[in-house]
C-alpha cells in the first residue's frame, strides 16, 4: 500500500471512530441529582415474579424497548452478554401487545427476563425521567439507586465500561 491510500485509511477509520463514539454518548442523560430508588414487584413474560427487592447487591439495567423498534433490537445482545444474574441482570420492559411480545420473543429470544409493566412502574419510571425515546435504560448500583439513564442505543463498550465504572 502507498501512503496515500495509508492516509486515507487513516481518515476513514478516525472518522467512523468518531461518528460511533459520538452515537453512543448523544443519548446519555445523567441520573437525577440526588439519586432515586426504585421499588418494584413484576411479573416476567414466563410469569416468574421479579422484585427490586430481590436483586439488592447486584447491577440492575431496566431496559424500556418495542419489538417494532430497530436500535432496541440491535442492542439485545450486547445486553444478553453482560447479563449474568449474579452479579448483572438486564430486565426488558416492553409495552407491546402481551400476544405479540410472546410470539416475537419464541423466536428471538434475548436470554433475559422480559416483562411486561404495571402503569405504576411505567409513572415512576416516568417520573423520574420522561421516557420519550426508545430504547431507554435505567441503570441502577447494588444499592438500588439509579445512577445513570442511557437514552438512545447502549452499545457494548459502553455497557462494560458502566460494569466496570458502577459495580462494587
Amino acid at each position: 500500500m502507498n501512503r496515500i491510500h495509508l492516509k486515507s485509511l487513516g481518515s476513514w477509520i478516525l472518522t467512523i471512530g468518531g461518528m460511533l463514539l459520538f452515537i453512543s454518548w448523544w443519548g446519555h442523560s445523567p441520573a437525577p441529582e440526588n439519586p432515586q430508588q426504585i421499588t418494584f414487584s413484576e411479573k416476567d413474560i414466563r410469569g416468574n415474579w421479579i422484585s427490586s427487592e430481590s436483586l439488592k447487591g447486584k447491577l440492575v439495567i431496566l431496559n424500556v424497548w418495542a419489538t417494532w423498534c430497530p436500535p432496541c433490537r440491535l442492542e439485545m445482545p450486547g445486553l444478553a452478554r453482560i447479563h449474568d444474574g449474579k452479579k448483572v441482570v438486564v430486565i426488558g420492559i416492553s409495552n407491546d401487545d402481551p400476544d405479540d411480545l410472546k410470539t416475537w420473543l419464541e423466536s428471538n429470544n434475548p436470554d433475559y427476563p422480559v416483562i411486561l409493566p404495571t402503569a405504576s412502574l411505567m409513572a415512576r419510571l416516568n417520573t423520574i425521567h420522561p421516557i420519550e425515546k426508545l430504547p431507554t435504560s435505567f441503570l441502577i448500583n447494588e444499592t438500588g439507586q439509579i445512577v445513570k439513564i442511557q437514552e438512545g442505543y447502549y452499545g457494548d463498550w459502553q455497557l462494560w465500561w458502566d460494569y466496570w465504572w458502577y459495580s462494587d
